[in-house]
This record gives structure tokens, sequence and C-alpha cells, in this order.
């Protein structure tokens, strides 16, 4: 059994600038660099013959052509009285949907989703919050730049827990042309 899951890699140095920020808040996982990801999908506990039809499946989509985001705007989950995660956001989010429902389209029926998807990229997860009002404030302070950035691949990954957090390892890329 392998826990997997879609997403799309960011590797964008003004995002890490942002996390550096975010680290002088006490509390906070920041997610490394190379963890970061908007998910499209998460497939979850997935047996090793599964994940070849899931990788046949995924080659007959036509995932189109890359295109550009604005990466803008902060959020957390669920909501600001109990924060677990923060977030960036993005400016439109259409084409990012399109690549959900092409993967929904294969795979919903055998890997149905209880959410509605919103396409956000994961900053840091929040373990205990030392001072609530300066994290609020700075979450609803702190002026982003739109960070822009070009999708060109989806990745089907596999995620193995450890002790210092989940490490990703990619089974597939899935390039847009």
């Amino acid at each position: 059994m392998k826990r997997i899951f879609l997403g799309i890699p960011i590797y964008e140095d003004q995002v890490e600038k942002f996390q550096k920020e975010l680290s002088n808040l006490k509390g906070l996982k920041l997610v490394p660099p190379e963890n970061l990801h908007f998910t499209l999908k998460f497939l979850g506990s997935v047996e090793d013959n599964q994940i070849l039809k899931i990788q046949e499946s995924l080659k007959t989509i036509d995932w189109g052509n890359k295109f550009k985001i604005n990466i803008k705007g902060i959020g957390v989950f669920p909501n600001q009285d109990y924060i677990k995660v923060i977030w960036l956001g993005v400016e439109t989010d259409q084409e990012i949907k399109s690549l959900f429902q092409k993967i929904e389209d294969k795979l919903g029926q055998q890997f149905p989703q209880d959410f509605q998807f919103s396409a956000h990229l994961t900053l840091a997860r929040v373990r205990f919050v030392e001072d609530k009002e300066k994290l609020l404030d700075f979450i609803r302070n702190k002026e982003i730049k739109i960070i822009e950035t070009e999708i060109n691949k989806v990745i089907l990954y596999e995620s193995t827990l450890g002790e210092a957090g989940p490490e990703y390892s990619v089974l597939e890329e899935y390039q847009l042309s």
C-alpha cells in the first residue's frame, strides 16, 4: 500500500521568502520548499497493482497546454477561530480547476471526494498558537505581492509519513504541452 496524490509542484523563491517571515511565529511547522505543491486529488492508501491502473488511466488524459497563474492571497483552514493550516491562494483558478476536473472524470468514481476542490498552496501547519493575535494580525495585514508562476506538469506523488513529516517521491510526471 502506498499513500498517493496528484499535485502541481511549485518552485518559487518568493514563496520561500514569505515562509521565512512566517517562521518568526511560534507553533508553526513550515512545509519544506521541496514539498510545496497544489494538491489536485488525494487518492489515499492504494495497492501497488492498482497504482499501475491509475497511471495508465492518467496517461490517457489530454492535459492541455502549460499556463501561468498568479499566486495571491493568504488564508487559513478551517477558520480563523481554529487555525490548522496557513495557505496561499491563486488569483484565478480556472485552469487548475480544469486539471482537477480531468482527473475527477477519470478517477472520481473509484476515488470519490467528499469536499469541494479549492486551489491552495499550503505554507504551514499550525501545531499550537502561542500568540493568536499576532498570527491573526499577520494573516489579516500581510501584503502579498503577486507571484507569477508557470504550471507545466502534474505529478503523481507517493507520500511517506515520517517523524520529520511527509516525504514525497515522484511516481510519474504528466507534462502539459
